[in-house]
C-alpha cells in the first residue's frame, strides 16, 4: 500500500501500528523543566513536512527577495513605561496672586503653584519678599485637593492662565506660566491663555520708595580733594542740652563730632553711671544738618531728598564756637568745650581763638545708705545675704586656696562638759576642726552604763562665737581652743583636756596665731603623753653633737626649739645614724600638715 500514490481515496491507515505515543515538547531534565524540539510525530512517525511534498525547488533557495524589493522593516514596539516613570520630575509651574487684609491695609501676595505630573499633586509656596511684615514660605503642602463642592479632585486640565482656584480658603488667580507648561498643555489639546501682568502690592511699593538711595547736594568744592585732605579728622565738641521736660531737670551732656571729610555731624550722649537713660547713646547719626531747619518746606515728604531750594545752607565749622548755641533739628545745644585738635584747627584755618571751657556745676547726688537687713535665722548668714545683693541668689564664694592647701587636714581635741547636772559628769567628747572650711564636728565617746548613747553630738558646721553680731558673725577658730579653757558651743560648755599631735604641729608652724604660753602648755601635755619622744631624741642628738663640737657653748638655761635644756637629757649615742631635724631657732621644726 505504500507504493500507492497519495491521492484522495488512496490513503489507508496502517493496521499494524501499535505505537501511538505523543512526543513531549516540555520535559524534565535533572529536575528542571526544559523545552525540546519535536522531530517526529505520534508513535515516532515522520512528520508531514519531512515528505517530498514539502520539498523546495533548489533554485528558490538562491532567490533573495531583498535584491528586488529591499529589506523588510520590522516594527519595534516602544518600551512600556509606567505613568510615574514617564512623568518623573516633570512639573507644571504657574504664578498667581491673592489679596489679603493685613493691619487694615490691602496686601497683594505673590505665590507659586507647582503641579506634579507624576502623581497629580500640587503645592503652593510664597517666595521671600523683603520687609513683607508676615511669615512666608509654603502655604499649601503637597497633595490632592478638591476642585469644587462636587468633591472631584483638581487635575492639570483644570489649570490655565487667567483662572481662579480656591485652595485652603485662598482665592488664587493664575496670571503666568512657564514655557514647558505652555507647550505641554498645547500638546494635550488645551488652549493656553496669554500671560497677564502681575498687579503691584501698594505696601511693597511704599516700602521700596522709602529705602531708595538718596542723592546728595554737591558744591563747587572738589569733594575728592577734601575727602583725601581731611580723612579721619574730626572736630570734637562738648555740648549741653537743657532737658526741662524731665522730672529732675537734668542737664545732659553730649559729644558733637563734626567730620571735616564730608561736613557731617554726629551727636552722642554722655551717660554717667546709673544715669537711668535707656536705648542707644547715639542721638544723631552722621548727616548734614541744615542751618535753618524751619526753612524746610512742610509739604516735603519724609522719604524725598532735599534740594537746593529746600536747604540753602548747612552748618559749618564757624557755627561751632564755645559759648554759642547751635540749633540742630529744633534742639538747642550750648557748646561748652572742645579738644586741642579743634582749637588748633580754628586758629590755623579760621583765625578764631576758642574761649575757655564753660564750667557747669552739677548737683551732688546723695546716695542713700541702705543698711543690711537683719539675719532671719534661715541658713547661714553668708547664704541669706545673697538674696539682698541679687534677685536670683548666688552661692557664696569659697576660699579655694584654703580648700586646696588644707584639704583633708583636721585638728582634734578632747574635752569634757563643764557640768552642772550630775548626770553630765564624766561625759567625754572629741572636737574636730577642719582647716579647709572652719567646720566643727563634735562626737561623744560611748561609755557603758553611762545613760548616754554616744556618737554624733554636733554635725559639721560653722560655730558662732557667743555675743557676736548675727549679721556679721565671728566663728570659732583654733586660737579659741586653748588647753584647759572652757569653750561655749550652743549653750554647752566644753573644757579642753587634750590635743593630738597635729594641733602641736599646726601651732609650731603658725606661731603668730597662738601665744607662747599656749604652745608651751600643749608641748608639756604631749611630752607627758609620750607623743614627742622622737622630737626629744632629735633635740638630744643635736645637743650631743654641739657639745662635742663646742663643749661649753650651751648653758643650763638655754632652749632648743622650745625644749628646756634641763628637761632634755644628753644621751651619748654610739652610732651616728640619727638624723637631726632641728633647725635654727625661729624656724619651724615641722612643716604645716
Amino acid at each position: 500500500m505504500e507504493e500507492l500514490p497519495k491521492l484522495p481515496g488512496n490513503s489507508f491507515p496502517d493496521l499494524r501500528r501499535v505505537n501511538f505515543k505523543v512526543p513531549h515538547t516540555f520535559d524534565w531534565y535533572n529536575g528542571y523543566p526544559v523545552m525540546r524540539d519535536v522531530c517526529t510525530g505520534i508513535g515516532s512517525q515522520p512528520l508531514d513536512i519531512d515528505s517530498i511534498a514539502y520539498a523546495y525547488d533548489p533554485e528558490s533557495v538562491s532567490f533573495d527577495p531583498s535584491m528586488i524589493y529591499g529589506r523588510t522593516k520590522s516594527f519595534i514596539p516602544p518600551v512600556f513605561k509606567p505613568h510615574f516613570v514617564l512623568y518623573d520630575k516633570k512639573c507644571l509651574f504657574f504664578k498667581g496672586v491673592y489679596t489679603q487684609i493685613v493691619e487694615k491695609e490691602l496686601r497683594i501676595r505673590k505665590v507659586q503653584l507647582v503641579y506634579f505630573l507624576e502623581d497629580d499633586t500640587l503645592t503652593v509656596s510664597e517666595p521671600e519678599t523683603l520687609n513683607a511684615g508676615y511669615i512666608q514660605g509654603k502655604l499649601v503642602k503637597r497633595g490632592r485637593y478638591p476642585r469644587d463642592a462636587s468633591g472631584q479632585l483638581l487635575h492639570w486640565k483644570d489649570l490655565n492662565v487667567g483662572l481662579d482656584l480656591l485652595l485652603n480658603g485662598m482665592n488664587i488667580h493664575l496670571y503666568e506660566c512657564d514655557k514647558f507648561t505652555r507647550e505641554y498643555l498645547k500638546s494635550q489639546g488645551l488652549e493656553v491663555n496669554p500671560n497677564e501682568t502681575c498687579p503691584p502690592d501698594p505696601y511693597t511699593e511704599k516700602r521700596r520708595s522709602m529705602v531708595q538711595p538718596k542723592t546728595h547736594i554737591t558744591s563747587d568744592v572738589d569733594a575728592m580733594k577734601k575727602m583725601l585732605m581731611f580723612e579721619g579728622k574730626v572736630l570734637r565738641f562738648t555740648a549741653l542740652y537743657d532737658d526741662l521736660g524731665r522730672e529732675w531737670e537734668a542737664k545732659t551732656k553730649y559729644n558733637i563730632n563734626y567730620f571735616l571729610q564730608d561736613d557731617t555731624v554726629e551727636i552722642i550722649e554722655i551717660r554717667g553711671r546709673n544715669s537711668g537713660s535707656e536705648g542707644r547713646p547715639k542721638i544723631l547719626k552722621r548727616t548734614r544738618v541744615p542751618q535753618y531747619f524751619q526753612a524746610v518746606k512742610d509739604t516735603l515728604p519724609a522719604y524725598m531728598e532735599m534740594t537746593e531750594d529746600d536747604v540753602p545752607v548747612y552748618l559749618g565749622p564757624p557755627d561751632f564756637v564755645i559759648g554759642k548755641t547751635v540749633n540742630i533739628f529744633n534742639r538747642r545745644y550750648l557748646i561748652i568745650d572742645c579738644d586741642n585738635f579743634t582749637r588748633k584747627y580754628y586758629e590755623t584755618y579760621y583765625k578764631i581763638l576758642q574761649p575757655d571751657p564753660i564750667k557747669v556745676e552739677k548737683k551732688e547726688e546723695k546716695l542713700l545708705s541702705q543698711p543690711l537687713p537683719t539675719y532671719t535665722g534661715i541658713g547661714s548668714p553668708e547664704d541669706s545675704i545673697q538674696s539682698w545683693y541679687n534677685i536670683i541668689p548666688k552661692a557664696p564664694k569659697k576660699d579655694e586656696v584654703r580648700l586646696l592647701v588644707n584639704m583633708n587636714k583636721k585638728l582634734r581635741y578632747t574635752a569634757v562638759l563643764d557640768w552642772v547636772h550630775p548626770e553630765d559628769e564624766g561625759r567625754e567628747f572629741i572636737i574636730g576642726y577642719r582647716l579647709s572650711d572652719g567646720f566643727i564636728q563634735i562626737d561623744e565617746l560611748k561609755k557603758e552604763n553611762s545613760g548616754h548613747k554616744g556618737g554624733g553630738f554636733l554635725k559639721p558646721m560653722l560655730v558662732q562665737k557667743p555675743g557676736t553680731d548675727r549679721n556679721n558673725p565671728e566663728y570659732l577658730t583654733p586660737n579659741d581652743f586653748v588647753l584647759g579653757e572652757v569653750v561655749p558651743i550652743f549653750g554647752h560648755r566644753f573644757k579642753i583636756t587634750g590635743v593630738d599631735l597635729a594641733v602641736y604641729r599646726y601651732m609650731v608652724a603658725n606661731p603668730e596665731k597662738f601665744s607662747e604660753e599656749a604652745i608651751a602648755d600643749v608641748r608639756r601635755h604631749l611630752v607627758r603623753e609620750g607623743l614627742l619622744t622622737e622630737d626629744i631624741k632629735d633635740v638630744a642628738e643635736y645637743r650631743r653633737r654641739e657639745e662635742i663640737a663646742q663643749p661649753n657653748i650651751q648653758d643650763e638655761g638655754d632652749t632648743i626649739e622650745g625644749f628646756s635644756a634641763l628637761d632634755v637629757p644628753i644621751e651619748k649615742h654610739p652610732s651616728e645614724k640619727a638624723v637631726c631635724h632641728v633647725k635654727q631657732a625661729g624656724e619651724a621644726v615641722v612643716p604645716l600638715l
